[in-house]
C-alpha cells in the first residue's frame, strides 16, 4: 500500500483515468494533483483553481485525455499531455549465459553489468559462464541499474617448483619436500661405498621442475655393501648349485669360488654351457657333473 502525500488541504475528490495508470486529486488547498499510480509519484500540480472544488473527473475515452473539475464556481476542463507510463523493466535471466552474451542482452534493455566474482568450478563446461546474479531473474529494475554477476572460472591446481633433495639424508629430503607441498613417495635403494647410508642418490621428478601441490616424489637412497668376512663368499659346485661358502671349502667340493653371487652364477652358466655343447673343459675350469 502506497500513500500519496502532497496536498496541504483536504482532498475533496479522486479520480481515474481510463487507462487506470493516473490518479487526479482535487484539494481545497486550490490544488489538483496528477499522480503516477504504478510509480507512485506526483506528475504534475495544476494551481490557482477554486478552494470550492466538488468533484473531479476524466474523460471516459483513453485518447482524449481531459480533465474535468466541478467547483461552486462551475465546471473547468484541461485538456492533458500525459505521457503513456512506461512499461516495467526486469532484469533478464543470465545465469548459464557467457559473460559476452549477458553484456549484450543488458545492454538492450538499457541495463550495465555491474560487479563480476570470479568462483573456481570444476563443472564441465562451466568455464566464463553465470552462476548467479543480483538482482534477481524478473526483479523490477530501473532503466540503467547494474546488475553483479558471480561467474565460473577454471579449477586450477597450484604448482610448485621441486626441490634438490639428492646428497641429503632421507630425513631432511622429506622435510625440504614437506616445506614445498609435497610429499615423499616410494623408496629405493642401492648398493655404495662412497656415501653414507640413507643419502639421497637419484630423485624423480628432477629438481627444479613444477608439479602440482601434493605430488609424491620417488628418490633412490644409498646402502652400504653386504659385507664379506675374508675368505667368505660364494662356490659353483660341481652340481651346478651355488650356494655361500669359503675358499677352502669351495676348494674340497671341487668347485668353483666367486666373491659375488652373481660372479659365481655366471662361472655355473658357462659351465654348463659348455656341458650341453661337449666341449672338452678347460685346465683349472669346472667340470660339472652330468
Amino acid at each position: 500500500m502506497k500513500t500519496l502525500v502532497g496536498h496541504i488541504g483536504e482532498v475533496v475528490s479522486v479520480a481515474f483515468s481510463a487507462d487506470g495508470h493516473i490518479l487526479a486529486s482535487a484539494s481545497r488547498d486550490g490544488t489538483i494533483k496528477l499522480w503516477d499510480i504504478p510509480k507512485g509519484q506526483e506528475l504534475e500540480t495544476l494551481r490557482g483553481q477554486s478552494e470550492r472544488a466538488r468533484s473531479v473527473t476524466f474523460s471516459p475515452y483513453q485518447n482524449v485525455q481531459v480533465l474535468i473539475l466541478a467547483s461552486m464556481d462551475g465546471l473547468t476542463a484541461w485538456p492533458l499531455q500525459i505521457r503513456p507510463p512506461e512499461p516495467e523493466l526486469r532484469a533478464p535471466n543470465l545465469v548459464g549465459r557467457s559473460l559476452r552474451d549477458a553484456e549484450a542482452l543488458l545492454m538492450e534493455r538499457g541495463l550495465k553489468i555491474g560487479q563480476v566474482i570470479a568462483r573456481q568450478t570444476k563443472l564441465d563446461g562451466a568455464d566464463s559462464n553465470i552462476l548467479e546474479q543480483r538482482p534477481a531473474a524478473g526483479a523490477l529494475v530501473e532503466p540503467g541499474t547494474t546488475v553483479d554477476v558471480m561467474v565460473a572460472a577454471p579449477f586450477t591446481v597450484s604448482k610448485v617448483q621441486v626441490p634438490d633433495v639428492i646428497s641429503k639424508n632421507i630425513a631432511f629430503a622429506e622435510k625440504l619436500l614437506m616445506q614445498q607441498r609435497l610429499k615423499l613417495g616410494s623408496i629405493k635403494s642401492k648398493e655404495n661405498i662412497r656415501l653414507a647410508p640413507d643419502t639421497v642418490m637419484e630423485q624423480q621428478p628432477p629438481p627444479g621442475a613444477f608439479v602440482p601441490e601434493g605430488t609424491a616424489i620417488d628418490v633412490v637412497v644409498a646402502r652400504r655393501p653386504i659385507s664379506v668376512q675374508p675368505g667368505a663368499g660364494f662356490c659353483c659346485a660341481p652340481n651346478g648349485s651355488v650356494s655361500r661358502s669359503t675358499q677352502d671349502e669351495c676348494r674340497k667340493k671341487g668347485g668353483l669360488f666367486a666373491a659375488t653371487l652373481q660372479e659365481a652364477q655366471a662361472m655355473c652358466d658357462q659351465a654348463k654351457k659348455g656341458v650341453e655343447q661337449n666341449m672338452p673343459t678347460p685346465p683349472g675350469k669346472l667340470k660339472l657333473q652330468k
